[in-house]
């Protein structure tokens, strides 16, 4: 990253507005998680966990962050990237500014449109393992020992 100081993009639009509009095409998010496990203890003082999961979760929404709107924006601009592709397109009509001839503040940013988006999907899967060693003594207390191991 870049020192804030040295950030292009730290006072990027003072003043301008953000809007939050809905998206007709955004899909609910969807998840399924499923679990087993068993714990065994053969004494009192000991016992041993062993946890598998399992979590998928489809369509995550999240907003379009202003910083990565304007980012691209200006990359389209400087042509960086392919000012009539549809990236280029959305980001273009995502930032309203001043007309170019505008007397006052030309070109300055009025308004952020933002919408919420499916962004990513996630799988992940593992096992939980997990041993508690339990024991007291006349002279120090209570003690106990835990193994804690996840993958």
């Amino acid at each position: 990253g870049q020192p804030l100081d040295k950030c292009t993009f730290k006072d990027y639009a003072p003043g301008a507005n953000y809007t939050l509009t809905e998206n007709k095409e955004l899909k609910p998010e969807e998840g399924k998680s499923y679990g087993a496990g068993f714990v065994w203890s053969p004494t009192n003082k000991f016992d041993i966990s062993v946890d598998y999961w399992d979590i998928k979760i489809d369509n995550l929404v999240t907003n379009l962050s202003e910083d990565k709107i304007l980012r691209l924006e200006a990359d389209c601009r400087l042509g960086n990237q392919d000012i009539n592709s549809a990236a280029c397109i959305d980001a273009l009509a995502r930032v309203e500014r001043n007309p170019a001839n505008a007397v006052v503040d030309p070109n300055v940013i009025k308004n952020i449109n933002i919408v919420p988006i499916n962004a990513a999907s996630d799988h992940t899967r593992g096992i939980d393992f997990t041993s508690r060693w339990r024991w007291k003594t006349d002279s120090f207390g209570n003690f106990l020992w835990t193994i804690n191991y996840s993958r």
